[in-house]
């Protein structure tokens, strides 16, 4: 019995707000280009934080956000980052 792969992967949208549970649906493809770049985040379209990040890119489905400000203090201030297994 042959396995199908789906085409495209939900993930986690990646938005500074630590209760975000949104879900961003990428294309493999997209997926790849996207972690390509390590500053660069994927996040549901109206989550974006101007005073933190710049658009990259922008479609109906999700917005790539490049962090303006040190990503490692955004990093250090976010609470999720003490979690186990962060």
């Amino acid at each position: 019995m042959a396995t199908s792969w789906s085409k495209t992967t939900d993930y986690l949208c990646e938005c500074s707000e630590t209760s975000c549970v949104e879900i961003v649906e990428l294309a493999n493809d997209e997926c790849e280009r996207v972690r390509s770049r390590a500053t660069v985040f994927v996040v549901v379209p109206g989550h974006e934080r101007p005073e933190i990040e710049k658009v990259v890119e922008a479609n109906e489905g999700f917005m790539l956000v490049e962090k303006v400000v040190a990503v490692e203090e955004i990093i250090e201030e976010d609470p999720r980052s003490d979690e186990p297994g962060a």
